[in-house]
């Protein structure tokens, strides 16, 4: 194995190593997708700055198509560019801040998930008008909308405007990996939660790093120290569940460089997710198994 965080991790958990070489597995089959250059078209919008969404206007097809290989190549870039540094901080021991990076994997892959979600109601429904306010909000949304009086006043832009809600990203995260459907219980919601409290300014984020020296009927004598103390389950644990959210940033991210569009004097043309590039995701990205076979 090239990789000298994947190979570490692979020697200290070789219970985990079948993971980890699924993980290089999904990498290189991903990267056999990556990274032809496209046209992005000038986007038309109308509503800029209004207290509404903005809505794209203008043909369609070359929007659409700028807009998919944005989502799908900007999360194959960051969830790769993540991934060596979680499974290096877990070889380490450092699972908050893992788990803080592992939260951002999760987000990107939702990002995607929620594209290619939305890409194929419109095309069930033969009507894309629903993407003209879904492509202006996932390509400028933003959390930087309120800069008036801060020292990052200057960072305004006119297409602003807020990023779509992390719930949605978690919907669409369970339906394209069916979890909910196969177990009866959500995955990601309950993950991103935990994920949170770790990133987040929480006591259960710190209490890793705090040792308990000894226990009386009253309480507690406790002691803090640098490092945190995780145990290899929960470092296993947590390459689980990053593999993961990886399977889904891929898959819903090779889903979207399966379509293409055209303009036609007819309208909109199309060709969406074929069996045989299906296939070829679900064995190489998608399989449950690959993770927990």
């Amino acid at each position: 194995m090239d990789n000298p965080a994947y190979s570490a991790f692979a020697s200290a958990y070789p219970t985990s190593a079948r993971q980890i070489r699924n993980l290089a597995r999904m990498e290189e089959a991903i990267s056999s997708l990556c990274f032809p250059s496209f046209f992005e078209p000038v986007s038309v919008l109308e509503n800029i700055g209004s207290a509404g969404s903005q809505r794209l206007l203008g043909p369609m097809a070359p929007a659409i198509n700028g807009w998919r290989r944005h989502i799908a190549y900007g999360t194959i870039s960051r969830i790769r560019a993540l991934t060596e540094p979680v499974i290096q901080h877990l070889v380490d021991g450092k699972l908050t801040i893992a788990s803080i990076l592992q939260r951002t994997i999760l987000e990107n892959a939702g990002r995607a998930a929620l594209a290619i979600e939305r890409l194929t109601d419109c095309s069930k429904k033969a009507s894309w008008d629903d993407l003209r306010t879904v492509i202006p909000k996932s390509l400028f949304g933003t959390c930087m909308t309120a800069l008036e009086d801060t020292i990052f006043d200057g960072f305004w832009e006119p297409t602003a405007e807020r990023p779509g809600k992390v719930g949605r990203l978690l919907d669409a995260l369970e339906r394209l990996a069916g979890t909910s459907d196969a177990s009866g219980q959500s995955f990601f919601s309950g993950l991103y939660a935990f994920l949170c409290d770790l990133a987040h300014a929480s006591q259960r984020a710190n209490q890793s790093y705090c040792r308990v020296l000894e226990t009386t009927a009253d309480g507690w004598t406790v002691q803090y120290q640098w490092r945190e103390d995780a145990g290899g389950d929960a470092i296993e644990g947590a390459l689980k569940s990053t593999l993961r959210c990886i399977q889904a940033g891929y898959g819903a991210s090779a889903m979207l460089l399966a379509w293409d569009f055209a303009e036609s004097p007819d309208g909109l043309v199309w060709h969406g997710l074929s069996t045989e590039n299906a296939g070829w995701i679900w064995e190489n990205l998608l399989d449950p198994s690959l993770v927990f076979g």
